[in-house]
């Protein structure tokens, strides 16, 4: 599957996939996993705009139809989770190395 998405998208979507594997792995069911209320959001990018997120959220549902609710909470589909097991198959080590790299590139986080 080929996706284009922006790169502060890109890093967006690899902080939630950091969050998404960090919950399965402390045991949490999937479904809670991929859900993240937007005042988790706020936390999980303090130093970014909140319109910033949302649009990437925005860019986020057009590539992968993920879920957005009214209060700007997100949840990851499914065929996110595909996309970036594909994409990191080495799993978290593989995806902190490419976060440590956006950290240089993007100031986001």
């Amino acid at each position: 599957m080929s996706v284009a998405l922006t790169k502060d998208t890109d890093k967006f979507l690899c902080v939630l996939y950091k969050e998404y594997l960090e919950r399965r792995k402390k045991g949490e069911s999937n479904r809670d996993s991929k859900y993240f209320s937007s005042e988790y959001i706020q936390r999980l990018f303090p130093n970014q705009n909140q319109e910033d997120c949302m649009e990437s959220a925005r860019e986020l549902k057009k590539a992968f139809d993920i879920s957005i609710d009214i209060v700007g909470g997100i949840s990851l589909s499914d065929e996110t989770i595909i996309y970036m097991e594909n994409r990191f198959p080495e799993g978290l080590s593989q995806l902190l190395d490419i976060l440590g790299k956006f950290k240089n590139a993007i100031p986001f986080v």
